[in-house]
């Protein structure tokens, strides 16, 4: 007993001492970092050991599942660059104590990518960079990468009214209307034995050839006149988006006003019409529900992702499934763009695109302002 007791102790001493030196490498790791960010005159950062660390943390975040999670992994520190080059040295500095990245940008992420990591990671939050230029003349608009979608519809709708971004995809596998229809139709339970369904449509172009296309299609809605309204396309973004704080069109660039909630979405791409037996399956296990737990959302053009942590060529094919639908003919181009400027996939998340195990021989896939522009940004950033 008494050698085994010795034993025991021996071990618990042992686990002490590791956990202790682990603990003495990350500290000194996020002081080295501290330092460096430091050097490289970047101010504008905190840590888990400031008083502010969680407010600022959660401040940009729009899915409250992550905020205050006990559960998520939190960065070991959050950096908010002001210009172009602290974006570059802050990733020089988290290279250099091979931390994780996380970048959060102006929070398209159903599945908030940015707020947790499965290793030490440090959080690059671009909340102000988010400067947006419109060229109407070329139809292009360049956006920093903090930008909320909010703020590039106010600004494309500031410098045209007769031009639209869309966050999204329009429809063109619905059978019975028009390509310039967006419509969803929202299914949730209302009580314990009936459901709601809620019908969100968008047309572009006017309102009598709108009500032509949909009471044509769908005469048993009866939509009449007085039940369409005529807007420019931001201001039906705003309409059709419920959100009782966004209640006019110049409330869009207003990043914080945003009503946020607890958010968990499975969506998947609609490439056939969805079976009766199947649709009527899923009304029937909404009605059981005695609480609006969940609900469904049938929309022709909602893409689902791939979740995966291989390597290579096999990455490279098994992101083709959701790349080539979402990508269309870029994604070839976007894999050798990836395999140029980030061969050693640094810049990394479940979404992202997978570069090749080697570089690829030639550069077919990209044009020549494409090629200098990725030696451009290896040189500057790495």
């Amino acid at each position: 007993m008494g050698s085994r007791g010795s034993l025991c102790f021996l071990f618990l001493l042992f686990l002490l001492a590791s956990a202790s030196s682990r603990g003495y490498d990350q500290l000194r790791r996020e002081e080295d970092l501290l330092s460096c960010l430091t050097i490289h005159e970047i101010s504008n950062f905190t840590t888990s050991r400031h008083p502010t660390y969680l407010h600022l943390l959660d401040k940009t975040i729009q899915n409250l599942r992550f905020v205050n999670s006990a559960s998520a992994s939190k960065p070991a520190a959050v950096i908010y660059p002001e210009k172009k080059v602290q974006v570059a040295s802050a990733i020089r500095c988290c290279r250099q104590g091979s931390w994780t990245v996380r970048l959060r940008g102006g929070g398209h992420s159903y599945e908030g990518l940015t707020s947790y990591a499965d290793a030490p990671f440090v959080l690059i939050d671009m909340v102000n960079l988010d400067r947006i230029k419109v060229d109407v003349e070329s139809e292009t608009a360049w956006v920093e990468a903090g930008a909320t979608l909010g703020q590039i519809y106010h600004a494309v709708t500031e410098a045209s009214k007769n031009h639209a971004f869309t966050g999204g995809m329009w429809q063109f596998v619905a059978p019975r209307l028009d390509d310039e229809f967006h419509l969803q139709v929202a299914v949730f339970p209302g009580g314990e034995d009936f459901i709601i369904l809620g019908f969100l449509g968008l047309y572009l172009g006017p309102k009598p050839s709108a009500l032509e296309a949909i009471n044509g299609a769908f005469p048993e809605l009866g939509i009449t006149d007085e039940e369409c309204k005529t807007m420019n396309w931001a201001e039906a973004f705003v309409l059709l988006r419920g959100d009782p704080n966004v209640t006019e069109y110049a409330h869009l660039p207003q990043r914080f006003s945003y009503h946020r909630t607890y958010d968990k979405a499975k969506s998947d791409f609609v490439k056939t019409p969805i079976p009766k037996d199947a649709l009527v399956g899923a009304l029937e296990l909404l009605t059981r529900q005695r609480t609006p737990a969940g609900w469904i959302l049938l929309d022709p053009f909602v893409i689902d992702w791939l979740n995966f942590t291989m390597t290579g060529e096999k990455a490279v094919e098994v992101a083709r499934a959701w790349g080539e639908k979402y990508f269309m003919g870029n994604y070839e181009r976007l894999v050798r763009a990836k395999t140029l400027i980030d061969p050693e996939n640094f810049f990394r998340h479940p979404q992202s695109i997978p570069p090749l195990a080697s570089p690829p021989p030639h550069q077919d896939g990209l044009a020549e302002e494409d090629q200098y522009s990725s030696n451009s940004q290896t040189l500057e950033m790495f």
